[in-house]
């Protein structure tokens, strides 16, 4: 168990076609798995596959950052949600994923900071 944390469109607290934004996109869940976006997330191309990545890309599109009872947080809250946790627990983390199986094979892997990502979905 854990929270999800999610980016959402600025000024449309849920994405849809009247409004014409993007789409909500997953970061990760309890600071120590992330969601990867090999061919990018929400219409941007940009892949997301590490740590540094979703630093980069969280600001470059101008989101909003919302866990999932709403409640809204700062980049710099996210980051130190996320690097609060030890690179022990996140390498854990993976290591229960990849023996359950949960992602599937070729979908799961660490980055260069030891955090947990996954290409499938989860929540």
């Amino acid at each position: 168990m854990g929270t999800n944390y999610y980016a959402q469109p600025k000024g449309c607290p849920n994405a849809c076609d009247h409004c014409e934004q993007r789409e909500t996109v997953h970061i990760g869940k309890s600071g120590r798995m992330l969601q990867g976006y090999p061919t990018g997330a929400a219409g941007d191309p940009t892949p997301i596959l590490s740590w540094r990545d979703w630093k980069d890309w969280l600001p470059a599109n101008s989101v909003r950052i919302v866990d999932e009872y709403g409640r809204e947080m700062t980049l710099e809250e996210l980051v130190e949600t996320f690097e609060s946790s030890s690179r022990e627990d996140r390498e854990r983390q993976y290591r229960w994923v990849v023996e359950h199986g949960y992602g599937g094979r070729g979908m799961d892997w660490l980055d260069d900071s030891g955090f947990s990502f996954t290409s499938s979905e989860f929540s």
